[in-house]
């Protein structure tokens, strides 16, 4: 085996997950072999001074009795048009419909209210009909529009369009969409663009709120996840060099009459350069351009099964995991787990079904949430935020019975409030300019108002279920919204939240560098002090946009909550210097209240007196 690998010697990363690790002298290289007993493969490492080199596996072209412990290999298909491709996502399908527990039955679904049938035969004219909430199998596509938009059904072509849809005119991502469907037997396909009127804005609303129907309940959803546009297509078709070497049986010895094959891996440098699929909310632009969209975000939570026609390979995704053309699975448990959980909640239909509370629930939203914002600013027209996320609003609301508000659940409205903008990706740029969306879409208190990423502060960052929330301090007493259709989880055209709390006032601080907050004596009483950092440290103050507030100007601060023993406060300006109502500037991290006082108690009354807080109704817009 060691011999077989001489020839290859470019970098690569390490990998992680070894079953079992045996090291013997390489040279001046470390040798690590693995076996996977899962997938009856044998790997072996090279490294040098910590960095792993190399990898590469060993198969056998057939399973037999010699070599029981390795498997026969797992190639790429070089053209995804291919029967061989078309064997692979019927194997997928097979597997999932058969033995995944969270994917759903193999059963007939209604239809959207519009689809497109593709008749029961490969050259039957496709036509668009209204499904009348008949039941059948259908395909979604998730594309990218591209610069120009694709083919419409418009109020002036749609009587057409239900006559008949001509091949030669879809786009070329559709005609090879089709296709696909029709390899699978699928005779129903959605495409946006088509199956929803695109100059109703009626419609759009109704059938913005029912995404998250139309998604779950399509059979499979086909994602041209490497197309920048609507006429690039499905497919890719170049040649894949295997990098394989054969290690025949009589060089093998032992009695072994099967020759062993040894292949450098495919995401080793040299190799072939393996895509991992990003984790949501987190895309590189250049590989997966369709993940850069903040629409399809909610298209790849609610569907059951995603095919996805990337650069390089197919990556099949469901409720169960992720699984790679070449035989790797990709799901990494370290990302998956709010994304995976809240598929397997969707799919059990409630709550009450699964071992999550409701309140742990409500904070895998705000973790969703947190993945989602990260795609916001991809966004084409600025007033979608809400309606490309109301699919899953809707499905959430449903399960929750709750009353969903700007982005905020009613149930735990003060709780919702406690975002900044996202300190892991920012730092140590904390001060850098965060434009506010070019015309109002939502209340300075919601996410929603940001065009960049936030990150919420009352859960743990990597485990969903672990909320380290103490306490909260203020009430709600009211919440105006007013929605701009007839759908809650769409765009709103105003909304105010009011709030019983204690208020003290803080000055602005903005220092070099500062290990954030501190108290100081001020005449004639102690006072607050916001410090925003521009040096490497965390911020005792996160400005939303930083221009709003100017140093050494006193601002209004509103106790919300303590989190891991220190409280949080909202900062507010008046809306106008005339105005009662207030707007949301930021977030203030106070003390840690641990070696400050022993009780939550002690520590309320002495803030009570110290920063001279009082108690007050704000309403805030």
């Amino acid at each position: 085996m060691l011999a077989a690998t001489r020839r290859f010697h470019p970098p690569t990363n390490t990998s992680t997950g070894f079953f079992h690790q045996w090291r013997e002298s390489w040279e001046d290289d470390e040798v690590v072999l693995v076996w996977n007993k899962d997938k009856k493969t044998i790997t072996v490492e090279l490294g040098r001074h910590g960095s792993i080199l190399p990898r590469f596996t060993f198969y056998c072209l057939t399973k037999g009795p010699d070599m029981p412990l390795i498997s026969s290999p797992t190639a790429i298909v070089d053209d995804t048009r291919s029967e061989a491709t078309m064997h692979r996502v019927l194997s997928w399908i097979l597997a999932c419909t058969t033995e995944h527990e969270h994917c759903g039955k193999n059963e007939p679904k209604p239809l959207p209210d519009r689809v497109l049938d593709l008749g029961d035969s490969h050259d039957s004219p496709i036509r668009l009909i209204d499904s009348h909430n008949q039941l059948g199998y259908y395909a979604c596509l998730s594309h990218c529009w591209g610069p120009v938009q694709p083919l419409r059904t418009l109020s002036g072509n749609k009587i057409a369009f239900m006559t008949g849809v001509p091949m030669a005119v879809l786009p070329k991502t559709f005609q090879d969409a089709v296709s696909v469907c029709r390899q699978l037997n699928i005779r129903y396909f959605w495409v946006d663009s088509l199956c929803i009127v695109q100059d109703s804005i009626d419609e759009w609303q109704t059938q913005s709120s029912k995404m998250a129907t139309i998604y779950e309940n399509a059979f499979i959803t086909i994602a041209a996840t490497k197309a920048k546009g609507h006429e690039e297509g499905l497919h890719h078709s170049e040649e894949i060099e295997m990098y394989m070497d054969c290690i025949p049986a009589s060089e093998i010895g032992h009695g072994i009459n099967e020759d062993v094959y040894v292949r450098l891996n495919y995401d080793s440098q040299g190799g072939i350069k393996h895509w991992d699929i990003p984790d949501f909310g987190e895309s590189q632009d250049q590989e997966w351009p369709l993940l850069t969209r903040a629409w399809v975000f909610q298209e790849r939570l609610l569907s059951p099964r995603m095919l996805h026609f990337a650069k390089k390979e197919l990556v099949w995704e469901c409720r169960t995991g992720t699984f790679c053309d070449c035989g790797r699975r990709l799901t990494d448990a370290s990302k998956e787990m709010p994304d995976m959980e809240f598929r397997r909640l969707v799919s059990s239909q409630s709550i009450k079904t699964s071992d999550v509370t409701p309140a742990q629930f409500r904070a895998l939203w705000y973790a969703i949430v947190e993945r989602y914002s990260r795609l916001m600013g991809n966004l084409t027209h600025e007033g979608d935020v809400f309606p490309a996320l109301s699919g899953l609003a809707t499905r959430i609301s449903g399960l929750l019975d709750d009353e969903y508000v700007a982005g905020l659940w009613w149930s735990n409205m003060v709780e919702g409030l406690l975002w900044t903008y996202d300190i892991y990706n920012e730092r140590p740029q904390p001060y850098r300019i965060r434009l506010p969306p070019k015309s109002w879409r939502a209340p300075t208190w919601s996410w929603a108002s940001m065009t960049d990423a936030i990150s919420y502060q009352n859960h743990s960052r990597f485990q969903w279920t672990r909320g380290n929330l103490q306490e909260v301090y203020a009430r709600v007493i009211d919440v105006e919204c007013t929605s701009t259709g007839s759908q809650k989880t769409g765009p709103i055209s105003s909304a105010a939240l009011t709030l019983s709390g204690w208020i003290s006032s803080a000055k602005i601080q903005i220092r070099r560098i500062s290990w954030g907050w501190r108290l100081s004596p001020e005449e004639p009483s102690f006072g607050l002090y916001c410090t925003l950092d521009r040096g490497p440290y965390e911020p005792s103050l996160f400005i939303d946009h930083p221009e709003d507030l100017v140093d050494g100007t006193r601002e209004t601060c509103l106790r919300l909550a303590r989190i891991a023993n220190q409280d949080w406060y909202l900062v507010l300006v008046k809306e106008t210097p005339s105005s009662t109502s207030f707007r949301r500037v930021g977030l203030f991290r106070g003390p840690d209240i641990t070696w400050q006082w022993t009780s939550s108690e002690s520590w309320r009354r002495r803030a009570q007196e110290r920063y001279n807080e009082e108690k007050c109704v704000m309403r805030i817009v």
